[in-house]
């Protein structure tokens, strides 16, 4: 005797309800899903932590060497696959001889990519293989044209921004306090 369409639907409805409960049950006992789901939260927040650990590193940082009137611009990107690339332009500025403006002259740049990491506890590790200008090798007394660069950098307070001298001219520049001493410094 064959079954009426109400007994039909009835059946599909069960056997759908047995197979998601099914499925329900199987993906609870992977950890999957429970409320709150703390394997789930754990991995989210695992993400979150990496993304801003590499975004605070991501762009175009100045890198200033008063002890050699050294700036400097390195460069931070972020590639999909996790790690960062990091590449230097390093340039000595000196005021030209009639004061107008000023001289720059290149130091060392990146002639390929370096790499940067940066820990748990936020230190930068970076790697940057570079090549240094005929002038750094005469005043550094060298003849090695490619050096490498490997740097700790950690964390520290600063504050930038535009700051007027004021003298026989108003001169508007730039000035960036920093929590940390170099080893030039001995007063």
């Amino acid at each position: 005797m064959p079954m009426s369409r109400a007994s039909q639907g009835i059946i599909t409805t069960l056997i759908t309800a047995a197979a998601s409960f099914g499925c329900a049950w199987i993906t609870a006992r992977g950890g999957l899903i429970s409320f709150p789901n703390p394997k789930l939260q754990q991995q989210v927040v695992d993400l979150k932590q990496r993304l801003e650990s590499r975004s605070k590193l991501a762009g175009d940082f100045e890198w200033q060497w008063a002890g050699d009137n050294w700036l400097g611009s390195v460069k931070f990107e972020n590639l999909a696959d996790g790690t960062i690339k990091a590449s230097v332009d390093t340039r000595a500025v000196r005021p030209d001889p009639q004061f107008k403006s000023y001289q720059d002259t290149l130091e060392f740049r990146s002639v390929e990519q370096g790499s940067a990491n940066v820990s748990d506890q936020r230190v930068v590790s970076l790697h940057l293989p570079v090549q240094v200008s005929q002038e750094y090798m005469k005043r550094r007394h060298t003849t090695q044209k490619n050096v490498i660069l490997d740097a700790e950098l950690q964390p520290v307070d600063a504050f930038a921004g535009r700051v007027k001298y004021v003298g026989d001219k108003t001169i508007i520049g730039d000035m960036i306090l920093v929590r940390y001493n170099s080893d030039v410094r001995k007063w």
